[in-house]
């Protein structure tokens, strides 16, 4: 019988591929603005990052129902059947904007950039480091939060994060704990942690315990003062600040990226209606699982 952190991790290494591939194909599009003309030359490229970005979101999400009835399988339970629509990802942002709009922020980056004195070329990088970003997290985003509508429609009891090591410290010590089907899964840009469905019968830990990932040296980015208080016997837990620069992938509140609400062309961002997703449903559901699922359908999560 296949294991479920082996399920997990499988799962997690195509959604991971999907999106360093985006990634990749994404620089490739970004190489064709130019620096001294950036606002045209991005206007462009701009509808061939939506269809490439909105492409890899419907992937990423595809699947989800096969993974979760594989991994209950694995733990010897059943699930009833669940069909998720991987289409409603495609073209949203993982706060609910229009996906159109996440991407104009990238060539906002980089003209705000050459407005305080950066040069073309730096004000490039710029601008390519955020779309970058972008892709990345989005991408796995969508195949993250396509799993959670999975584990809640199907009603097994909840997920049991784990944590794809080597990882940061956020995400080491949340790592290995057991969430409600309600709970929205916390992450930083270019988080790939990831869900595994747990049945309440299920005694087993599948992933790392955080201990265990600090000996084997695979938490990245503690101090050496921090690194040095855990040896002495310190809780690791309290030397580290989990929800730091985390969030869940929800929201009506739209967040700008640090950006003001001005777009690469002088025009508003965020013109369209943010989307209501699938974390923020189940938020607004305050616990009761038959009203989240008829919200996931309504919004066409689920078929």
């Amino acid at each position: 019988m296949a294991d479920p952190a082996a399920l997990g991790f499988q799962r997690r290494a195509d959604r991971v591929r999907l999106a360093n591939t985006t990634r990749r194909l994404a620089s490739r599009e970004w190489r064709k603005v130019d620096a001294d003309n950036i606002r045209a030359s991005y206007g462009a490229v701009w509808p061939r990052l939506i269809a490439l970005l909105g492409t890899a979101q419907e992937r990423a999400a595809s699947g989800a129902d096969t993974y979760l009835e594989r991994v209950v399988a694995a733990q010897g339970g059943s699930t009833q059947d669940v069909a998720v629509n991987a289409a409603a990802w495609r073209n949203s942002a993982s706060d609910g904007r229009p996906l159109a709009d996440l991407l104009r922020v990238p060539a906002w980056w980089s003209v705000n950039a050459l407005a305080n004195g950066a040069t073309p070329l730096q004000a490039l990088a710029y601008g390519g480091t955020v779309l970058d970003r972008i892709m990345g997290t989005q991408v796995v985003d969508a195949g993250r939060t396509a799993d959670g509508v999975v584990i809640t429609a199907s009603r097994v009891s909840g997920y049991e994060r784990i944590a794809a090591p080597p990882c940061c410290a956020r995400c080491a010590i949340l790592g290995g704990q057991v969430y409600r089907w309600s709970t929205g899964f916390e992450r930083h840009p270019y988080c790939d942690c990831f869900h595994v469905p747990v049945i309440s019968s299920y005694e087993k830990r599948i992933g790392s315990d955080p201990m265990e990932l600090f000996r084997n040296g695979q938490i990245r980015g503690m101090s050496q003062a921090d690194i040095k208080s855990v040896k002495d016997g310190a809780d690791l837990n309290q030397v580290v600040n989990a929800r730091r620069g985390m969030s869940t992938a929800a929201g009506r509140k739209v967040s700008w990226e640090g950006t003001s609400k001005r777009g690469f062309a002088g025009t508003r961002l965020g013109g369209g209606i943010p989307r209501l997703m699938p974390e923020q449903i189940y938020k607004d559901a305050a616990g009761d699982r038959q009203q989240a699922i008829a919200l996931l359908r309504a919004n066409g999560y689920l078929r």
